[in-house]
């Protein structure tokens, strides 16, 4: 997948890592109200989902060449 830039933005693949980052967004009821998917409670729900995102034949990446970004402030480095 590749790496996108603008002058203020980077935007690339999910990586386990990013586990806390998708748990906080996910957590919050006024994010996940449109989903159809109830608010996260643990960050092992994140990381889960980002194996599903991430798995090397069945995840949205190798299935579709496309999905989630994550999206980082290049000044400072905020998710």
């Amino acid at each position: 997948m590749p790496t996108l830039e603008t002058e203020r933005l980077l935007l690339r693949p999910f990586e386990i890592s990013d586990k806390e980052f998708v748990f906080d967004l996910h957590k919050d009821p006024q994010v996940m109200q449109y989903t159809g998917k109830q608010p996260m409670t643990t960050v092992l729900e994140a990381k889960l989902l980002l194996d599903e995102i991430l798995h090397p034949e069945k995840g949205q990446y190798a299935s579709y060449q496309l999905g989630r970004y994550a999206v980082i402030d290049k000044s400072t480095g905020k998710k």
